[in-house]
C-alpha cells in the first residue's frame, strides 16, 4: 500500500480539510486541518505506511491504534486531547487532536540552545502531572524527547507543555499483539533517551519515563545529551551550569540511576520535589536580599502548574555571584516568564457529589418545600508552604536615642521623668503615624482582575408583592456601597484559578481547560460552592475581600442598571447569590428551608417570571450549562 500525497485543500474523510503540513516523522504526518461543518480547527496525523502489505505495515497500524487509543483514555490538561478517529477513503488511518500554537521543546532548544533553570523546571512539572495521569491510566510512554512536547506561550509570558505521540506506549489494557514489544531493527523508543532497561528489553515501568525525562532535564540546562554508558558514567551537571543549583543538579542525577529502583518512585514524586525547589529558590532569593538590604523593586511571578499551588513574589534586582559562559549568561538574561499553565488536576470528586433532593414541582433552579440531604464534601488536601518575610527597611531611630546630660540633683532628674515619658509617647505616635509597616510578602500568583463598578450607597424597595410567592412581600432594604464586577467571571479569569489551585474544572472543558473560543466567555457549570471557592482563591491572593453579591445588591443594581450598564445581567445566564434562602420579613410561607440551599437570580427563558424580583434557588452543589457568577468587593 503506498501512501497518498495529500496536498493543500484536500478534504479528509469528507470533513476535514488540509491548510498546511505541520510536521512529519517517523509515523506519519501532521496536517493543520479545519473542520468544514465546525469551522474549527484541528491537528490532523495520517499514518505513512511501508510499501508492502506484511508485518511491517500491521505493525504501524497497531501502533497508530495505540495512540489513538491511549490519547483517547487519559484526560489531562498536559496530554494532548484526541477528538477523532477514523480511515480515509483510501484506507489510511488518521488521527485528529486538538490543535495547539506553540513550538516542540526541541524547536525552543534548537534557539536558545540552553534554558534558565525556572524555565526547566516549569517545563518539567506540567511534563511529570501529564504522564503521572497517563501512568495511573497503566500507560507508559517510552519515547520521551524534546520532539513529543508541545510548548504553548500565552500573551502573560506563561508556558504550557504538552505530552504527544505515544504511538509506542506499553499498556496493561492495550493491543500487545506487537511481537516482543519490537524488540531488534524495530525496537520501541528513541535510542538516546532510552533507559537502560528499554535498551536491553527488560521490563518498562513508570521509573523508564522518569530516566527519559532526566535526560530531557540535562540537555534542556546544558545543551548536551549525556552518555550514561560511557566509563565514568554521567558528568556532573554543576560542573557544565555553575548557576544551576546543588539540589536541581542532583534531582537530575537520581533520575539518571541507571537502576530504576534507585530512580524516584514516580512522576508525582520528582513532580513535588521539583516544586520545593522552585518555592525554596524563592525563598533564598529574599534572603540573599535581606542580607545585601537590596529593595523589592516590582511583583513578577514565578508559577508552580501543581494542583496544589501556584507561586508568586516580588523579583528582587540582584547581582548574579557566579560567572557563566557566554551561553549560559545571555540565557540568564532572558526574561522571565510569569506563570505556569495548568498542570494536574487534583481530586476533588466531592464537589461532583450532588445532594438527594427529594422533589417536585421543579422550575429551574426551584425547589420548594423539600428536605434536601447534602452529602458532606471532603477536605481538599493542601501543601503546606513556609512562610515568607519582605526584607524591610531599618527603622528610623528613635529622637530617644540621643544624648541626654546627666542631671545634677534628684530634684532635675524628677523634673525630666516626664519629659522623657512625653518624649516616648511623642516618638511612638510619630513612628506609627508617618512609618508605614510593611507586611510580609504574600505568595501569590498573577491575576486578570474584573472590571469593578463603584455602586453608592442607597435605599430601595425590595421584592414583589404580586409575582412569586418567595418575592413577596415589598419591603425596605439599605444597601451600603460596594463594587460589583460589570462582567460575569469568564472562562479565562475561572482557568488562572483551576491552575493555581488543581480545582476540578467545569464538566464541558476538554481535557480539563477551556477552548479558545470559550475564554472569554461566563464560565458555567459552576456549583455555588464552586463560585464560592474562587472568591476565596481572589481574596488570598488580592488581599482585598471578594464575595458573591447579596440579593439585595444584585437586585438593586438590576433596577437601576440603566444607570450602572452591567454587562451579561439578565440575559442569557443566570448568577449565584451569597446568601442562602430566607423568607423575606412579612412573608406568609409556611416552608422550613434546609441547610444549603442557595439563591441565584435572573433572566430564565423558560420561566415567565420577572427576572429582577424572581428567586431561583437550589443545592449549593447544583450546576448547569447556564449558571454563572460575578463578584463583589465590599
Amino acid at each position: 500500500m503506498s501512501n497518498i500525497n495529500y496536498k493543500i485543500g484536500d478534504i479528509i474523510d469528507s470533513k476535514y480539510q488540509i491548510e498546511k503540513l505541520m510536521g512529519k516523522g517517523g509515523m506519519g504526518r501532521v496536517f493543520r486541518v479545519n473542520h468544514i461543518t465546525l469551522g474549527k480547527v484541528f491537528a490532523l496525523k495520517v499514518i505513512d505506511l511501508n510499501d508492502d502489505t506484511g508485518a511491517s505495515t500491521q505493525n504501524q497500524i497497531i501502533r497508530f491504534k495505540r495512540e489513538a487509543k491511549a490519547l483517547a483514555k487519559i484526560n489531562h490538561p498536559n496530554i494532548v486531547m484526541v477528538t477523532d478517529f477514523g480511515v480515509t477513503n483510501q484506507e489510511v488511518p488518521y488521527i485528529v487532536m486538538e490543535h495547539i500554537e506553540g513550538v516542540t521543546l526541541r524547536q525552543m532548544l534548537q534557539k536558545n540552545k540552553t534554558l534558565t533553570q525556572k524555565k526547566v523546571v516549569q517545563i518539567a512539572k506540567q511534563i511529570c502531572a501529564g504522564l503521572h495521569e497517563a501512568h495511573n491510566q497503566e500507560i507508559i510512554h517510552r519515547d520521551l524527547k524534546p520532539e513529543n512536547i508541545m510548548v504553548q506561550q500565552f500573551s502573560d509570558g506563561s508556558l504550557m507543555a504538552r505530552v504527544l505521540d505515544f504511538g509506542i506506549a506499553k499498556s496493561s489494557w492495550g493491543d500487545e499483539s506487537l511481537s516482543g514489544d519490537l524488540t531488534g531493527e524495530n525496537m520501541a523508543g528513541t535510542l538516546k533517551y532510552m533507559s537502560p532497561e528499554q535498551l536491553m528489553n527488560e521490563e518498562v515501568t513508570q521509573r523508564s519515563d522518569i530516566f527519559s525525562l532526566s535526560i530531557m532535564l540535562y540537555e534542556m540546562l546544558t545543551g548536551i545529551i549525556p552518555a550514561y554508558l560511557k566509563v565514568g558514567g554521567v558528568e556532573p551537571l554543576h560542573s557544565l551550569r555553575p548557576d544551576i543549583s546543588p539540589n536541581f543538579s542532583a534531582v537530575i542525577h537520581k533520575g539518571l540511576s541507571p537502576k530504576a529502583e534507585y530512580r524516584y518512585a514516580d512522576m508525582l514524586e520528582l513532580k513535588l520535589i521539583l516544586e520545593e525547589l522552585e518555592y525554596d529558590s524563592i525563598v533564598d532569593s529574599i534572603e540573599r536580599a535581606k542580607n545585601s538590604n537590596q529593595v523589592v523593586e516590582k511583583a513578577g511571578s514565578f508559577a508552580s502548574n501543581n494542583s496544589n499551588s501556584n507561586i508568586s513574589i516580588s523579583k528582587i534586582d540582584k547581582a548574579s555571584t557566579n560567572k557563566l559562559s557566554t551561553q549560559n549568561t545571555q540565557e540568564s538574561q532572558e526574561s522571565q516568564d510569569s506563570q505556569d499553565s495548568q498542570d494536574s488536576q487534583s481530586s476533588q470528586d466531592s464537589r461532583d457529589s450532588q445532594s438527594s433532593l427529594l422533589a417536585t414541582n421543579i422550575e429551574i433552579g426551584r425547589e420548594t418545600k423539600v428536605p434536601i440531604k447534602v452529602q458532606p464534601i471532603k477536605n481538599v488536601k493542601k501543601q503546606k508552604m513556609k512562610s515568607v518575610e519582605t526584607p524591610v527597611d531599618p527603622s528610623l531611630p528613635s529622637i530617644l536615642d540621643s544624648d541626654i546630660p546627666s542631671p545634677r540633683s534628684n530634684k532635675g532628674l524628677i523634673l525630666l521623668i516626664p519629659i522623657v515619658i512625653f518624649l516616648a509617647v511623642a516618638s511612638t505616635l510619630i513612628y506609627q503615624k508617618y512609618i508605614p509597616v510593611i507586611p510580609p510578602t504574600e505568595v501569590k500568583v498573577n491575576v486578570t482582575l474584573p472590571l469593578m463598578l463603584e455602586i453608592k450607597a442607597d435605599t430601595f424597595m425590595m421584592g414583589s408583592d404580586t409575582g412569586d410567592e418567595y418575592a413577596r412581600p415589598v419591603h425596605k432594604v439599605d444597601v451600603k456601597a460596594f463594587q460589583i464586577s460589570r462582567f460575569l467571571i469568564n472562562n479565562y479569569q475561572y482557568s488562572e484559578f483551576v491552575q493555581s489551585t488543581g480545582y476540578k474544572s467545569p464538566s464541558h472543558w476538554q481535557g480539563g481547560a477551556p477552548t479558545t473560543n470559550i475564554l472569554e466567555k461566563p464560565v458555567t457549570n459552576i456549583s455555588w460552592y464552586d463560585a464560592q471557592a474562587y472568591c476565596t482563591w481572589l481574596t488570598k491572593q488580592t488581599g482585598k475581600i471578594y464575595t458573591l453579591p447579596a440579593e439585595q445588591e444584585w437586585e438593586y443594581v438590576a433596577r437601576n442598571n440603566s444607570h450602572y450598564n452591567l454587562e451579561e445581567l439578565m440575559g442569557d445566564y443566570l448568577e449565584w447569590m451569597e446568601t442562602p434562602l430566607q423568607l423575606y420579613p412579612g412573608a406568609k410561607i409556611d416552608v422550613e428551608i434546609p441547610r444549603g440551599v442557595r439563591v441565584f437570580r435572573g433572566k430564565n427563558n423558560n420561566s415567565k417570571a420577572d427576572p429582577i424580583t424572581y428567586r431561583f434557588f437550589q443545592s449549593e452543589y447544583y450546576s448547569f450549562a447556564d449558571l454563572s457568577f460575578r463578584i463583589v468587593q465590599r
